[in-house]
Protein backbone atom coordinates (compact mmCIF):
# COMPACT_ATOMS: atom_id res chain seq x y z
CA UNK A 1 0.00 0.00 0.00
CA UNK A 2 1.27 3.74 -0.79
CA UNK A 3 3.11 5.47 1.88
CA UNK A 4 0.71 8.80 1.35
CA UNK A 5 -2.83 6.52 1.94
CA UNK A 6 -1.38 5.10 4.95
CA UNK A 7 -0.56 8.60 6.35
CA UNK A 8 -3.71 10.20 4.95
CA UNK A 9 -5.82 7.39 7.07
CA UNK A 10 -3.38 7.64 9.90
CA UNK A 11 -4.00 11.05 10.11
CA UNK A 12 -7.93 10.78 9.32
CA UNK A 13 -8.02 8.31 12.46
CA UNK A 14 -6.00 10.95 14.63
CA UNK A 15 -8.54 14.28 13.42
CA UNK A 16 -11.55 12.10 13.96
CA UNK A 17 -10.33 10.33 17.40
CA UNK A 18 -9.72 14.25 18.35
CA UNK A 19 -12.90 15.60 17.34
CA UNK A 20 -14.51 12.86 19.50
CA UNK A 21 -12.44 13.60 22.57
CA UNK A 22 -13.21 17.00 22.09
CA UNK A 23 -17.26 16.65 21.42
CA UNK A 24 -17.10 14.27 24.98
CA UNK A 25 -15.30 17.19 26.76
CA UNK A 26 -17.51 20.15 25.66
CA UNK A 27 -20.46 18.00 26.31
CA UNK A 28 -19.77 16.78 29.61
CA UNK A 29 -18.94 20.40 30.60
CA UNK A 30 -22.48 21.36 29.47
CA UNK A 31 -24.13 18.78 31.38
CA UNK A 32 -22.76 20.15 34.15
CA UNK A 33 -23.38 23.40 33.67
CA UNK A 34 -26.91 21.97 33.04
CA UNK A 35 -27.65 20.17 35.73
CA UNK A 36 -26.05 22.82 38.18
CA UNK A 37 -28.29 25.35 36.73
CA UNK A 38 -31.18 22.80 37.62
CA UNK A 39 -30.36 22.61 40.87
CA UNK A 40 -30.20 26.47 41.31
CA UNK A 41 -33.37 26.32 40.32
CA UNK A 42 -31.67 28.12 37.37
CA UNK A 43 -32.91 26.50 33.89
CA UNK A 44 -36.67 26.91 33.98
CA UNK A 45 -37.20 29.70 33.06
CA UNK A 46 -40.20 29.34 30.04
CA UNK A 47 -43.68 29.55 31.73
CA UNK A 48 -46.29 27.11 30.69
CA UNK A 49 -49.54 29.23 30.97
CA UNK A 50 -53.24 27.63 30.24
CA UNK A 51 -56.48 29.14 31.67
CA UNK A 52 -54.21 32.84 33.07
CA UNK A 53 -52.69 30.05 35.07
CA UNK A 54 -48.78 28.99 35.33
CA UNK A 55 -48.79 25.68 35.52
CA UNK A 56 -45.37 24.88 35.15
CA UNK A 57 -41.89 25.93 34.52
CA UNK A 58 -40.03 24.88 30.98
CA UNK A 59 -36.09 25.27 30.44
CA UNK A 60 -35.16 27.25 27.06
CA UNK A 61 -34.21 26.13 24.11
CA UNK A 62 -32.93 28.60 21.53
CA UNK A 63 -32.30 25.65 18.81
CA UNK A 64 -35.02 24.27 16.84
CA UNK A 65 -35.63 21.19 15.04
CA UNK A 66 -36.44 23.63 11.87
CA UNK A 67 -32.51 24.71 12.14
CA UNK A 68 -30.01 23.35 9.74
CA UNK A 69 -27.70 23.12 13.09
CA UNK A 70 -30.09 21.02 14.68
CA UNK A 71 -27.99 18.05 15.02
CA UNK A 72 -25.56 18.87 16.20
CA UNK A 73 -27.67 20.08 19.75
CA UNK A 74 -29.02 16.20 18.89
CA UNK A 75 -25.27 14.81 18.89
CA UNK A 76 -24.74 16.84 22.39
CA UNK A 77 -27.77 15.04 23.77
CA UNK A 78 -27.49 11.65 22.87
CA UNK A 79 -23.62 12.25 24.91
CA UNK A 80 -25.60 13.54 27.54
CA UNK A 81 -27.39 10.57 28.14
CA UNK A 82 -24.69 8.30 27.60
CA UNK A 83 -22.21 10.01 29.64
CA UNK A 84 -24.56 10.53 32.57
CA UNK A 85 -24.30 7.57 35.44
CA UNK A 86 -27.39 6.15 37.73
CA UNK A 87 -30.04 5.89 36.91
CA UNK A 88 -31.24 8.73 39.30
CA UNK A 89 -29.00 11.29 37.17
CA UNK A 90 -30.04 9.06 33.93
CA UNK A 91 -33.82 9.97 34.66
CA UNK A 92 -32.89 13.71 35.41
CA UNK A 93 -31.38 14.11 32.20
CA UNK A 94 -34.33 12.36 30.21
CA UNK A 95 -36.87 14.62 31.86
CA UNK A 96 -34.88 17.40 31.24
CA UNK A 97 -34.46 16.85 27.94
CA UNK A 98 -37.92 15.60 27.65
CA UNK A 99 -39.41 19.29 28.83
CA UNK A 100 -36.56 21.15 26.40
CA UNK A 101 -38.24 18.74 23.59
CA UNK A 102 -41.92 20.06 24.66
CA UNK A 103 -40.60 23.35 24.94
CA UNK A 104 -39.23 23.27 21.23
CA UNK A 105 -42.94 21.64 20.21
CA UNK A 106 -44.67 25.11 21.86
CA UNK A 107 -42.10 27.39 19.82
CA UNK A 108 -42.91 25.65 16.69
CA UNK A 109 -46.40 26.10 17.28
CA UNK A 110 -46.24 29.84 17.45
CA UNK A 111 -44.26 29.13 14.13
CA UNK A 112 -46.69 27.27 12.34
CA UNK A 113 -44.43 24.23 11.86
CA UNK A 114 -47.16 22.09 12.98
CA UNK A 115 -45.98 18.58 11.71
CA UNK A 116 -42.63 19.37 13.25
CA UNK A 117 -44.28 19.97 16.61
CA UNK A 118 -46.53 17.30 16.77
CA UNK A 119 -43.01 14.59 15.62
CA UNK A 120 -41.04 16.97 18.56
CA UNK A 121 -43.84 16.34 21.27
CA UNK A 122 -44.06 13.09 20.48
CA UNK A 123 -40.52 13.17 21.42
CA UNK A 124 -40.46 14.41 24.50
CA UNK A 125 -43.43 11.65 25.61
CA UNK A 126 -41.14 9.19 24.15
CA UNK A 127 -38.28 10.68 25.79
CA UNK A 128 -40.96 11.34 29.35
CA UNK A 129 -41.61 7.35 28.90
CA UNK A 130 -38.15 6.31 28.83
CA UNK A 131 -37.93 8.01 32.22
CA UNK A 132 -40.58 6.55 33.66
CA UNK A 133 -39.24 2.68 32.14
CA UNK A 134 -36.16 3.74 34.44
CA UNK A 135 -38.28 5.04 37.92
CA UNK A 136 -39.41 1.35 37.33
CA UNK A 137 -35.87 -0.54 37.62
CA UNK A 138 -35.37 1.45 40.66
CA UNK A 139 -38.65 0.73 42.29
CA UNK A 140 -37.89 -3.26 41.98
CA UNK A 141 -34.65 -2.60 43.53
CA UNK A 142 -36.93 -0.92 46.24
CA UNK A 143 -35.30 2.25 45.43
CA UNK A 144 -37.85 5.12 45.04
CA UNK A 145 -36.75 8.90 44.54
CA UNK A 146 -40.21 10.25 45.58
CA UNK A 147 -39.39 13.64 44.11
CA UNK A 148 -38.61 12.27 40.73
CA UNK A 149 -41.28 9.89 40.62
CA UNK A 150 -43.42 12.68 41.51
CA UNK A 151 -41.43 14.79 38.74
CA UNK A 152 -42.56 12.53 35.96
CA UNK A 153 -46.07 13.12 37.39
CA UNK A 154 -46.57 16.61 37.08
CA UNK A 155 -44.57 16.57 33.10
CA UNK A 156 -46.96 13.77 32.53
CA UNK A 157 -50.21 16.33 33.31
CA UNK A 158 -48.68 19.35 31.83
CA UNK A 159 -47.82 17.91 28.59
CA UNK A 160 -51.02 16.38 28.30
CA UNK A 161 -52.56 20.06 29.19
CA UNK A 162 -50.39 21.72 26.34
CA UNK A 163 -50.82 18.72 23.74
CA UNK A 164 -55.07 18.69 24.44
CA UNK A 165 -54.54 22.73 23.70
CA UNK A 166 -52.46 22.08 20.57
CA UNK A 167 -55.42 19.73 19.35
CA UNK A 168 -57.75 23.09 19.54
CA UNK A 169 -55.71 24.45 16.52
CA UNK A 170 -57.37 23.71 13.23
CA UNK A 171 -54.64 23.33 11.24
CA UNK A 172 -53.18 20.38 12.93
CA UNK A 173 -52.99 17.29 11.17
CA UNK A 174 -55.43 15.31 12.68
CA UNK A 175 -54.99 11.89 12.71
CA UNK A 176 -51.20 12.55 14.30
CA UNK A 177 -52.66 14.54 16.73
CA UNK A 178 -54.89 11.70 17.93
CA UNK A 179 -52.21 9.42 17.65
CA UNK A 180 -49.57 11.80 19.91
CA UNK A 181 -52.61 11.91 22.60
CA UNK A 182 -53.02 8.40 22.66
CA UNK A 183 -49.34 8.33 23.15
CA UNK A 184 -49.57 10.26 26.24
CA UNK A 185 -53.16 8.67 27.76
CA UNK A 186 -51.64 5.65 27.37
CA UNK A 187 -48.41 6.71 29.66
CA UNK A 188 -51.36 8.44 31.63
CA UNK A 189 -53.06 5.24 32.49
CA UNK A 190 -49.97 3.23 33.36
CA UNK A 191 -49.10 5.87 35.61
CA UNK A 192 -52.26 5.68 36.96
CA UNK A 193 -52.68 1.76 37.71
CA UNK A 194 -49.25 1.80 39.23
CA UNK A 195 -50.63 4.47 41.46
CA UNK A 196 -53.13 2.25 42.31
CA UNK A 197 -51.14 -1.12 42.94
CA UNK A 198 -48.83 0.65 45.45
Amino acid sequence: MNTKIINFFIILLILVGAGGILLISISRATLEMMVKNEKEDKLRTEEVIIDNKVIYKLPQSWLLPDNKSYIIKEIRDWTWQKFSFGEENKIQIALILADKKITESIALIKKEEYDLALITSTKAVEKLKYAGKLMEKMENNNVVPVQINNQIKKSMEVYLKIIEEMGKNDKIDEQKYFLLLQNINEFKEKQTQKKETE
